[in-house]
């Protein structure tokens, strides 16, 4: 993995079956707790040029907590269309701060319990590919949900 730089059919396995492992984990940072978000990613992870790296949906319950956001790699042939489509993504939301970073190759600098065995934690290649981030912030659980209803409508095209 460490001269990668966007998604191949290997590292696709690879993340998916990392993907897999997260989905077991009961820890509510480092797992995914949201019935909600565990079905958004997996359907967005059906896609073979798009898999899901880093993901955290708001909490429901917590008035302080506004921000959602997604990293996902994808395969060198959607690039150009990627971009394409992700750059219409914030007029879909134009009340609320949504921002979309490509992000290059890097270092993984994640630290977290070394008894879960994932690669955000524990693979220092795990981001070292192409990769967006997509940031949404807004207050109402609700305009978080659509959000992650408009993102799976989008990728699980791909």
């Amino acid at each position: 993995m460490t001269d990668v730089t966007y998604l191949t059919s290997d590292l696709k396995k690879y993340y998916l079956l990392d993907f897999e492992q997260v989905l077991l984990i009961n820890d509510p940072f480092w797992g995914i707790p949201e019935s909600f978000l565990r079905m958004v990613l997996t359907d967005i992870n059906t896609s073979e040029n798009i898999q899901s790296l880093y993901s955290k949906i708001k909490k429901q319950h917590d008035y302080e907590d506004d921000e959602s956001y997604l990293v996902i790699a994808y395969s060198r042939s959607i690039e150009a269309e990627l971009h394409k489509i992700l750059s219409q993504l914030p007029s879909s939301f134009p009340q609320h701060t949504l921002s979309i970073d490509l992000m290059p190759p890097s270092e993984n600098l994640n630290v977290g319990p070394t008894h879960h065995k994932i690669g955000s934690i524990n693979n220092k290649n795990y981001f070292n590919l192409y990769h967006f981030r997509i940031t949404f912030i807004a207050k109402k659980y609700k305009e978080h949900q659509s959000f992650w209803q408009t993102i799976k409508d989008l990728l699980v095209n791909f």
